[in-house]
């Protein structure tokens, strides 16, 4: 073992470099860096020895980075992307989505909560409150967290209540006139009862830009979170947790506007208006998402094994109305060609309502077994019901009822075994089985049915798929604090419907993904220096694109391709006082067969709008896909006998996505510079924030994105600041 340098320095400095739990106003620490522990093989264990690609984010770095949902956790974890278009939220990792167009597609990145599966997209993107830490598990993880983890796995890992009484009471305020409170307490009820409750509270009444069309406010947002968990311990051996959550959240993203006059390379269709974030919308439109569930976990040990139980309910209700700029009357076009465009200034009223359950059994090795096993079965049943009503171009009221039902079952197991000293062999396997049905009606505006449009007329109304995957991987630990590794692991995205449209003929099949990857990480220096890093290389067979046919977007499996890459996280602590930390994320995300692709053309009759065709994609890069992506941090704690002052920045550059397979819908790079200062008191019951978020007030978009005849954006926030009040008891 290596010996660690000692500094006296106020115990404020902990929570620079990521320590938690309660500490003297002074200490002796150890300046070096803190381990991170992680549950990436449903095990616990120091991040170090986990031979998979990880990135950890903690509560003190979400503090520094500000990351406060999943839609910031971008700003910590290079590689990761999120895209929000007409109010549906995809997350991008290594270059790997799944081209969405609605929840009934599930996420080719998974997300967990406390060990239980989120399958619905939309009811994911919730802010953030008493979360211990983030784990991202980049590359396909199919074998221990199923399906449809084709990028990767966001596995969130909320606080456990202690026996200990102790409370943080938190209040903000900001720019664009929010207003925000969080509350945090956790008390033991008996001798083997512990509870605690986390409240979370935002309000932003006034918008980034504004609707030109009547003067109103345009991305505002509001919401509100609660989450309970209860930890019973009846015995050594058992604990039981009990969780309840509710979220009721209205994000500040609608308020889409038209691109002409914003990018160079759309020169054609209605102009955008007013500055980057304004609109023209004759009703800016509505997305309410609200989310309620529960989980209940059981563990016990055995002599030699240990039995877990996870089961998990989740309802998710959504309610969207997208509208799109209408053509007039700030642009160049004509009266009667205006005329032409305006079926697509007509509210598209859906609601989306989601139930989910979700039962996952394991029974596995013991810490202290000289090889680690495990072994369980999963098994969910998730109901979506679609409800839209919708004016098309030809200004006929069409109602679509219709519902997907899944059920899904697969039992898995990995072991890893000793090979040689220091030199150790992982598989595993997985088989699933998913059962996938629609029905439904389309219905005109007196209530008759539609029948050649009707979901229930589909020719394959259900369909099951059995899939297996499975990883092998060698490790090997080169000198104490050095190992490397080697894998190959298979995954698949499950296949489904989609119920918001009924000219698909059937359901798209499974997608596969081969993945390839070594890696090496190394604490170094005294570990005060920890080096990550890994290449990649994906093949992807029965890609799932979407595509636009007679102006309906659908979801298909049309193209082969490749993702080759490679990444490094690094945190340096040069001094007990200071923390570098440095990520990068490169990947050439390359179709290698895609010769039906969506592309896009100005319209030969003159009229300043686009019309679809079909073009050969093969080669181009990936849509919702960008090759480099990097971040930069740096926090520094000034001790004083009165507390202490931690100044904290990031830099997260991003090269630029693209969001066609034609190359046309392109973000330019940008880079969000974001910092923070804070104090804390000696004794850490008081604390004071200021922060600053998008410094640079960068002009980006959360997704450009085409529905011909016109190409629309959807704005990224501003430049926010505020500052925060905390007062901590114990």
């Amino acid at each position: 073992m290596q010996a660690h340098a000692t500094t006296l320095i106020p115990a404020t400095v902990l929570i620079a470099v990521g320590a938690v739990g309660p500490t003297p106003a002074r200490a002796q620490i150890e300046s070096a860096l803190p381990e991170i522990t992680v549950s990436a093989q449903k095990r616990e264990q120091n991040i170090q020895d986990v031979p998979i690609a990880i990135s950890a984010v903690t509560e003190g770095m979400m503090d520094d980075m500000q990351v406060d949902g999943l839609s910031t956790l971008v700003q910590a974890v290079p590689g990761l992307q999120f895209a929000f278009a007409f109010s549906n939220p995809q997350f991008t990792l290594r270059g790997i989505t799944n081209y969405s167009n609605g929840p009934w597609v599930e996420s080719g990145v998974n997300i967990y909560i406390d060990g239980v599966y989120s399958a619905n997209n939309q009811a994911s993107i919730f802010s953030f409150n008493s979360v211990e830490r983030i784990e991202v598990l980049k590359g396909p993880q199919g074998t221990l967290f199923g399906r449809n983890a084709l990028g990767g796995v966001i596995s969130i890992a909320t606080k456990a209540p202690t026996q200990a009484p102790s409370f943080d009471l938190e209040a903000g305020f900001g720019n664009f006139g929010t207003a925000s409170a969080k509350f945090y307490g956790t008390t033991g009820l008996t001798d083997n009862l512990a509870a605690d409750l986390a409240v979370f509270v935002e309000d932003q009444s006034e918008g980034w830009g504004t609707n030109l069309y009547d003067g109103s406010e345009l991305h505002t947002g509001r919401e509100i979170a609660v989450r309970s968990k209860w930890l019973y311990t009846p015995g050594q051996d058992t604990s039981v947790t009990v969780v309840a959550d509710f979220d009721r959240n209205e994000p500040p993203v609608l308020g889409i506007s038209t691109i002409n006059g914003v990018y160079p390379f759309v020169t054609v269709g209605p102009l955008h208006v007013g500055g980057f974030w304004d609109s023209y919308l004759p009703d800016p439109g509505v997305l309410k998402v609200k989310k309620y569930g529960g989980a209940v976990s059981i563990e016990h040990d055995f002599a030699r094994a240990r039995l877990v139980s996870i089961s998990g309910v989740n309802f998710s209700e959504v309610e969207k109305n997208a509208t799109r700029p209408p053509a007039l009357p700030y642009n160049p076009l004509s009266p009667a060609q205006g005329q032409a465009l305006s079926g697509y200034t007509l509210n598209a009223l859906q609601l989306v309502d989601t139930r989910t359950y979700t039962e996952e059994l394991q029974l596995k090795s013991r810490a202290e077994s000289p090889w680690q096993w495990i072994a369980g079965v999963f098994l969910m049943h998730d109901r979506i019901d679609n409800t839209a009503y919708r004016h098309p171009v030809t200004g006929t009221l069409v109602t679509t009822i219709a519902e997907q039902t899944t059920k899904s079952y697969a039992g898995f197991g990995q072991f890893t075994l000793p090979l040689f000293q220091r030199t150790n062999l992982t598989l595993g396997a997985r088989y699933t089985t998913d059962r996938r049905e629609v029905d439904g009606y389309n219905y005109n505006a007196s209530g008759a049915v539609i029948p050649s449009a009707s979901v229930s007329t589909n020719p394959q109304p259900k369909k099951s798929w059995s899939e297996p995957t499975y990883t092998a991987v060698v490790d090997h630990t080169f000198a104490d604090g050095v190992m490397g590794y080697g894998s190959f692991t298979r995954g698949f995205q499950s296949g489904s419907y989609n119920i918001s449209s009924s000219v698909e003929e059937g359901p798209v099949d499974p997608q596969t993904i081969d993945a390839f990857e070594v890696g090496i990480k190394a604490t170094l220096a005294d570990q005060r220096l920890r080096v990550n890093a890994s290449l990649f290389s994906y093949r992807i067979h029965d890609l799932l694109v979407s595509q636009n046919i007679n102006n309906v977007r659908i979801t298909s499996n049309a193209a082969e391709a490749k993702y080759d890459g490679a990444d490094v996280d690094i945190t340096y602590v040069p001094v007990g006082w200071l923390t570098l930390t440095a990520g990068l994320s490169y990947v050439d995300p390359r179709y290698t067969d895609y010769r039906n692709a969506t592309f896009y053309r100005p319209n030969p009759n003159g009229n300043g709008a686009f019309v679809a065709f079909v073009g050969d994609a093969t080669g181009n890069q990936i849509a919702y896909s960008e090759k480099l992506s990097a971040t930069f941090g740096t926090s520094v704690t000034i001790p004083s006998e009165v507390g202490a002052i931690t100044l904290s920045g990031s830099a997260n550059y991003h090269s630029g996505a693209h969001y066609d397979a034609q190359g046309l819908l392109v973000q330019p790079a940008y880079t969000v510079v974001n910092a923070t200062a804070r104090w804390d008191s000696a004794d850490l019951r008081w604390g004071l924030k200021i922060w600053g978020s998008n410094l640079l007030n960068e002009k980006y978009t959360s997704t450009l994105f085409a529905n011909t005849p016109v190409m629309y954006m959807n704005p990224a926030p501003p430049r926010t600041f505020g500052i925060e009040a905390a007062y901590r008891w114990k």
